[in-house]
């Protein structure tokens, strides 16, 4: 299933009910919906926050596949060059929540919820693909 969203905050909720639509027709987990649009919700905003320097509207192009009990997750865009594999600061966790600065758990719990991540920047567009097999009852 391909989504093309602009990018705007206010179009994240919009996908976030079309991809419930699709996964739940599909038969997958309530679970593995939450996660899946959580992590859209954190690489989207972080996206559009801080990855274009300008008001101009841009499209972010999502695909969604679904096969052999794995989803893959493929977000491209035409924002600034970020590698979230490589670039995002890892938080420490384990500090309190008083010596931990604002933001930069977002990545972490994407990483933790899919079972991979893969970034490659080609023809000036971000491509970032996640994977995440799924139980086998879906």
């Amino acid at each position: 299933m391909k989504f093309t969203i602009n990018n705007r905050l206010a179009d994240i909720p919009p996908l976030a009910d079309q991809v419930d639509a699709y996964m739940t027709d599909e038969g997958v987990s309530l679970e593995t919906i939450m996660t899946t649009n959580l992590c859209l919700e954190e690489l989207l905003t972080n996206t559009i926050k801080y990855g274009y320097g300008d008001n101009r509207i841009r499209q972010i192009d999502i695909d969604m596949r679904l096969l052999d009990g794995e989803l893959t997750i493929e977000i491209v865009d035409d924002a600034a060059p970020f590698d979230p594999t490589s670039d995002a600061q890892t938080p420490d966790i384990d500090a309190t929540i008083e010596e931990r600065p604002i933001g930069g758990l977002g990545i972490f719990l994407v990483t933790n919820f899919t079972d991979s991540m893969q970034y490659n920047r080609e023809l000036n567009r971000n491509r970032l693909i996640l994977k995440k097999r799924l139980a086998q009852n879906m």
